[in-house]
């Protein structure tokens, strides 16, 4: 492909210029570049008959993620561009996309003992996909990451809250509050951490969903939630929407959110002036909390829902149930929480696999029926702040 400049003025009035490139878009991208330089007089097609428009990584980066903006969520984008610009800084000034090597990219994620191995499983991700549309729109015609291995994918074991924890964590809240009271200080908020708290584990909603919720989502009558992107606000991970059942406990919390609701205020869990909660501040305000119930270091507001898909499967739903619940896009991302599962995996071996030499006997039942979650954390409900009343419920 080649770019045409025309200028009466110059000799001669047309001026040829080779793009470099194999395919129209990735052609029209660099032209158009070019003739906004051109334009600004930073960029003359006539003063050097060697001039090519092949495009340095750097520039290729910057159409990459003007192309992701388009097609991810916010925070996505954020991660593509950090990792970029971190491997960016680490290649030579002005180096051509097509120069960069196999070498190059090993350096960056293999070799590179100085962050987590999670990190340069992230790392190659956001990579590979760079690397693969310079490829599609023939910024490059080889593709050098699909000569570096990559980082292989370690399976963990999520971080889950035992419902002991749980009824800790909310009873640490309420107990923190009437300290500061007891000391003439003033007291923290805390009532919208612990309805938070109680909705992301009795429903499994990511952070940002939760924050995002809105009462139009909310249908207490039918006793389902919507979890929905909406333009220009929210946007779901998977893009699609998904129905998530209102327990008991739930639905105490949201009918008594609905009671005090100050309209308009269109979100469930509303800041002080009414608009959704900041997930940074939520996150901060949890792990507080955490600190001081002296939980595990690891557990974040993540945890919680971590922490249902956990009690769900420890009490006999089944996987493909639970993924439904948590919006997985895939069974695989379920298949983390099947190691909960001993007693179902036990009862389905049992009941598969014959058994030599007992065709005539009875066939075992299982002795335990798949439950739910445990209800009903000992949250009362008087007054404008959630308070937490032990009661003592097994761990599940």
């Amino acid at each position: 492909y080649y770019g045409y400049f025309y200028d009466r003025r110059r000799s001669p009035k047309r001026k040829s210029i080779p793009l470099g490139v194999q395919t129209e878009s990735a052609a029209k991208v660099l032209l158009e570049r070019k003739e906004y330089e051109y334009a600004a007089g930073t960029f003359d097609p006539w003063m050097d008959e060697s001039t090519t428009l092949a495009e340095t990584f750097e520039s290729a980066v910057k159409d990459f993620l003007d192309s992701r903006t388009r097609t991810c969520r916010p925070n996505s984008c954020a991660i593509y561009e950090v990792v970029l610009r971190q491997f960016v800084s680490r290649l030579t000034e002005g180096i051509l996309a097509d120069q960069v090597s196999p070498h190059d990219i090993e350096k960056f994620i293999v070799h590179d003992r100085s962050v987590k191995h999670s990190t340069r499983r992230m790392r190659f991700e956001r990579l590979r996909a760079c690397f693969r549309w310079m490829h599609k729109t023939g910024i490059i015609e080889r593709n050098p990451i699909d000569q570096v291995t990559p980082p292989r994918v370690r399976r963990t074991v999520p971080k889950y809250l035992s419902l002991r924890q749980v009824e800790h964590l909310l009873a640490t809240m309420r107990s923190h509050r009437e300290e500061m009271l007891s000391l003439g200080r003033r007291p923290p908020s805390v009532g919208w951490l612990q309805n938070a708290t109680l909705v992301a584990v009795y429903t499994g909603m990511r952070r940002g969903e939760l924050c995002a919720l809105q009462w139009d989502d909310v249908d207490l009558e039918s006793g389902f939630i919507t979890v929905r992107s909406r333009e220009g606000e929210f946007e779901t991970k998977s893009g699609h929407e998904r129905a998530i059942p209102i327990t008991p406990t739930c639905h105490q919390v949201l009918t008594r959110l609905m009671r005090q609701r100050r309209r308009p205020r269109r979100y469930v869990l509303a800041a002080a002036q009414g608009g959704p909660l900041n997930p940074a501040v939520t996150s901060q305000r949890f792990k507080f909390y955490c600190r001081l119930a002296e939980l595990p270091e690891y557990i974040t507001f993540h945890s919680l829902r971590h922490t249902t898909a956990s009690w769900l499967v420890q009490n006999g739903v089944s996987l493909p149930i639970v993924q439904v619940i948590l919006g997985h896009s895939s069974i695989e991302m379920t298949q983390r929480y099947a190691h909960l599962s001993p007693t179902a995996i036990r009862l389905a071996m049992n009941a598969s696999l014959p058994r030599i030499g007992s065709a005539n006997r009875p066939q075992e039942t299982p002795n335990n029926e798949p439950g739910r979650l445990p209800d009903n954390l000992g949250l009362t409900t008087t007054g404008t702040v959630a308070s937490y009343s032990g009661c003592p419920v097994a761990t599940p």
